[in-house]
């Protein structure tokens, strides 16, 4: 069970680029980039969980997810107009 876990939580990035990120001009623009998309994902996520999970424990959890990474993008978003002038 460890090595698979181990091998999963490799591609827990959601397709984010780590080493453009540590060497991008605008780290505040890069990490806003990438970081929206992967919330999303992680909303995507926990609402599919949130009607197939089997424990309640998990889906409390997904619940406080998708209300807080909602609200991140929300105002990462906001940031991103207010300091960049585009969406």
């Amino acid at each position: 069970m460890g090595g698979g876990m181990g091998m999963g939580m490799g591609h827990m990035g959601g397709g984010m680029n780590l080493s453009a990120l540590s060497t991008a001009p605008d780290f505040d623009r890069a990490f806003i980039e990438q970081m929206i998309p992967h919330h999303q994902m992680g909303v995507m996520m926990a609402t599919m969980a949130q009607t197939n999970s089997q424990h309640p424990q998990l889906r409390a959890m997904q619940q406080a997810m998708v209300k807080a990474q909602s609200r991140e993008i929300e105002q990462m978003t906001q940031w991103y107009r207010s300091w960049y002038g585009t969406s």
